[in-house]
C-alpha cells in the first residue's frame, strides 16, 4: 500500500501557505499534508522518526489500523504491520522496536522490517515505554469471563521485550490513561482523575489524590523532573503540574484557558516544551511557566490545522507534527517551531510583571514594569488557587501602570496570578500568609 502526493500538488500547497503566511504568524511549521488540499486517505494516531527521513506512524483507514513507514521525510507511506488495532509503539534503539494492539505485544529487530508477536497474556494492550535497553512496561487488559470483570494489568520485560510477565493488577476507577517511568522502579499510571505511583518497578501501586477531572498527559525531562497535564471542565481550563523530585509532590505552575483537549505534551530539554491539541500548538522556553501560541484558532493556518495528536521530536530543532479528525495532517519543522514573540528569546524571558510584597497579607500591588510595550496595551488578570480554580479576574489596561488586589480574605496559601494578553500568557505564584 502506498500514498504518494504528486509534485504538482504539493507545489499548490506550498503556494497556498505562502499566501496564508504573508500576514505573520508565531510558528514556522512547514505543510507536509495539508486540511483543504490533498490528504492522506488514512489518519495518524502516533508517529516517531528516527530522523527527518525515516519514520513511523500508527494511521487508521476507517477502522482498519496498521504501523506504516516513510523513508522520505513523510511524503510517501508503505504499510509494514497489519496487527490489528494497534495502540502505541517505540523504538529502543535503530534496529529493536515493540509495538502493541489488541493482538498483543511484538516487536522487531531489524529496523521496523518484520514484527514478530512475543505477548498475547492480555488484551487491548495499550501504553509502552522502556526507561533502559531491557526493561520495559506496558498496560493491558484480562477479562474473567466467569464474574465477567475486566483488570488493568501491569505488563514488564527485563529482557528487552522478548518475554512478558504480568508483575500487578489494578482496578481503575474510569478510563486507563499513561504509564510512565521516570527510573526503572518509578513509575506513574494515571486514570481519569486518580494518579498512581510506584518505587518498586510496578509491584506495588500508591494512589497520589488530586482533585481533579481528567488527567491527559505525562512527560520526565530527566530522572527527576516531570509534567503533567489535566483538564478543568469547570472552568475550561488546561492545568499544568511539575516535579522536582520524582514526583513526591506536584506543584501546579500553569493554567491555559482553553475549551479545547490537549493530546500531546513534548519536553525536548529541561526548559523547552510543547503542547498539542485541538487547534493549537503551544511553546514553553522557561519550563512550563509560560506558553506562546504557535498555531491556534486565531492564525492564518487555521483553515489546515485541526487536531494536533502526536509529536516527534528528533533533536530541539527539527520535529514532526500529526493530526486527525476530519482528515489527515502532517507537518515538519527544521527551527523548533519558529521564534517566539519580539523580546522572547530561547534562554530568557524577561517577565513584563512584578509583585509585592510576596508573601502577602491584605493588598497585592501589581506592577507593569514595560509601560512602552504596545503588546500589553490591555490584558486579563486571574487569580487560581492551587487547583486550578478561578478566584477573581481583573481586566488590566496599559495606562493603569500598576493595580492594588485586596486579597485579605483570601484563605491562606498558594495562588496563581496569570496575565493574559494577545499573545502570551504570564503566571507568577504567591503566597496569601
Amino acid at each position: 500500500m502506498k500514498y504518494i502526493l504528486s509534485n504538482r500538488i504539493f507545489k499548490i500547497l506550498l503556494l497556498s501557505i505562502l499566501i496564508l503566511g504573508s500576514k505573520p504568524v508565531l510558528g514556522q511549521w512547514e505543510c507536509i499534508y495539508c486540511y483543504g488540499g490533498n490528504s492522506l486517505p488514512f489518519k495518524f494516531e502516533k508517529i516517531h522518526f528516527k530522523d527527518t527521513m525515516n519514520g513511523f506512524g500508527i494511521c487508521y483507514l476507517d477502522t482498519t489500523g496498521f504501523l506504516g513507514r516513510t523513508l522520505d521525510g513523510g511524503h510517501n507511506w508503505d504499510t509494514i504491520s497489519t496487527q490489528n488495532h494497534p495502540i502505541d509503539f517505540i523504538f529502543i534503539n535503530d534496529s529493536v522496536g515493540i509495538l502493541t494492539g489488541d493482538e498483543g505485544i511484538s516487536k522487531t529487530t531489524d529496523g521496523g522490517v518484520t514484527w514478530v508477536l512475543k505477548d498475547t497474556s492480555t488484551l487491548w494492550t495499550n501504553n509502552i515505554q522502556f526507561p533502559s535497553d531491557s526493561i520495559g512496561y506496558a498496560t493491558g487488559v484480562t477479562i474473567d469471563h466467569v464474574n465477567y470483570t475486566s483488570t488493568v494489568a501491569i505488563i514488564k520485560t527485563l529482557d528487552g521485550g522478548e518475554n512478558w510477565n504480568i508483575i500487578d493488577t489494578l482496578q481503575l476507577n474510569g478510563r486507563l490513561g499513561d504509564v510512565i517511568f521516570a527510573t526503572n522502579d518509578i513509575g506513574f499510571l494515571s486514570s481519569d482523575s486518580s494518579l498512581y505511583r510506584t518505587t518498586n518497578g510496578g509491584q506495588n501501586w500508591n494512589v497520589v489524590h488530586f482533585n481533579l477531572d481528567h488527567i491527559l498527559n505525562f512527560n520526565f525531562t530527566n530522572d527527576s523532573i516531570g509534567y503533567f497535564t489535566s483538564k478543568n471542565y469547570s472552568f475550561d481550563s488546561l492545568l499544568i503540574y511539575k516535579t522536582h523530585d520524582t514526583g513526591i509532590s506536584w506543584h501546579l505552575i500553569s493554567t491555559i484557558y482553553s475549551e479545547n483537549f490537549i493530546t500531546d505534551m513534548v519536553f525536548v530539554n529541561d526548559s523547552v516544551g510543547y503542547l498539542a491539541g485541538f487547534f493549537q500548538v503551544q511553546k514553553t522556553v522557561d519550563g512550563g511557566l509560560n506558553w506562546y501560541n504557535q498555531y491556534s484558532t486565531n492564525t492564518q493556518l487555521v483553515s489546515f490545522f485541526d487536531n494536533s495528536y502526536s509529536f516527534s521530536f528528533i533533536d530541539d530543532k527539527h520535529a514532526f507534527l500529526a493530526g486527525g479528525f476530519s482528515t489527515t495532517a502532517l507537518f515538519k519543522t527544521s527551527n523548533g517551531g519558529g521564534s517566539l514573540p519580539i523580546s522572547i528569546s530561547e534562554h530568557s524571558i524577561d517577565l513584563n510583571l512584578s509583585i509585592y510584597p510576596n508573601p502577602a497579607t491584605d493588598d497585592l500591588r501589581i506592577i507593569f514594569e514595560n509601560p512602552d510595550s504596545r503588546e500589553y496595551e490591555t490584558g486579563l488578570i486571574r487569580i487560581l488557587n492551587i487547583n486550578g480554580q478561578l478566584v477573581e479576574q481583573y481586566n488590566f489596561k496599559l495606562i493603569d501602570k500598576s493595580l492594588v488586589l485586596k486579597i485579605g480574605h483570601y484563605p491562606p496559601g498558594i495562588y496563581l496570578l496569570q496575565f493574559e494578553s494577545k499573545s502570551h500568557i504570564e503566571n507568577i505564584k504567591f503566597v496569601v500568609q
